[in-house]
């Protein structure tokens, strides 16, 4: 999915919100026309075939100023409604056009064939680097067992989530790899996200998923984690992406799906 429709979808439910609070400012309002005598302004309504006016003032008066700031009102709502139903039809028609979305619409019997990137070499050189040796993240695992689609242990079913799902879309990547941060002092330590991904331009996207922000000890731990990303350089929403349980521990997978469609659009050179 290509970053657009996050961005889209983002923007109607903020439309439909100002929509709410400008519906509620307007209730009572009667809509009509401003018209005036010289300095004096009236506002003029049609009812029951009848015209009715009343005095609001001079130009500068408050009643003439509030008429002039629920019309501005009615015609924000208009426009708001028309830019949610343009939104709401190029949504329903958009395709996305990251290329594994371009293998679905293939002929079926060309949809089946093993995806080959456009970017061969590229592609082939980040399978190699996760596929190097690395230094990995020591900590002591749990005497829950989750393992991952190929076999692998991981911490949580969060992160088996995470790890299928980067498998099954054949993005290559590092799980609880050991990086360099720079912690509060400024000074280098070493911390594991719970993957780590290279794109093609040497840069790097970490991906974290909190499964226990419920607990103070795990919140405050992550919070200290978290600063020292952002010293590093990692953007949340941008080469950080973060994603978590719920105080139940319900999750949402799409959320998943639609960071590893953002993913995809890095790796292949679409920002």
């Amino acid at each position: 999915m290509n970053n657009i429709i996050t961005i889209l979808e983002s923007e109607r439910n903020q439309m439909k919100k100002l929509i709410m609070s400008s519906e509620k400012s307007l209730s009572g309002y009667e809509h009509g026309t401003l018209t005036n005598n010289g300095p004096f302004y009236y506002k003029q309504i049609r009812k029951n075939g009848k015209t009715h006016r009343s005095y609001l003032g001079k130009w500068d008066s408050e009643a003439v100023q509030k008429f002039k700031t629920s019309e501005m009102t009615r015609c924000r709502l208009k426009v708001l409604r028309q830019n949610i139903q343009l939104i709401n039809d190029f949504l329903e028609k958009y395709l996305d056009y990251d290329w594994m979305s371009l293998n679905a619409y293939l002929p079926p019997k060309l949809a089946g064939v093993k995806l080959v990137y456009p970017f061969d070499q590229q592609y082939s050189d980040l399978i190699s680097w996760a596929s190097e040796k690395y230094e990995k993240n020591q900590t002591p695992f749990s005497d829950t067992i989750i393992l991952a689609n190929d076999g692998t242990r991981v911490r949580s079913k969060g992160e088996c989530l995470w790890y299928n799902a980067l498998l099954d879309s054949g993005i290559p990547f590092r799980y609880e790899p050991v990086i360099t941060v720079i912690d509060e002092f400024g000074k280098e330590t070493s911390q594991s996200p719970d993957f780590l991904i290279k794109c093609p331009d040497d840069s790097y996207i970490a991906i974290e998923h909190l499964g226990m922000l419920a607990s103070g000890r795990y919140a405050y731990r992550f919070s200290v984690k978290l600063q020292n990303y952002i010293r590093s350089g990692f953007v949340p929403g941008e080469n950080l992406i973060l994603t978590s349980d719920d105080m139940n521990g319900g999750f949402d997978c799409r959320v998943i799906e639609r960071s590893i469609a953002y993913i995809r659009n890095r790796i292949s050179g679409i920002r």
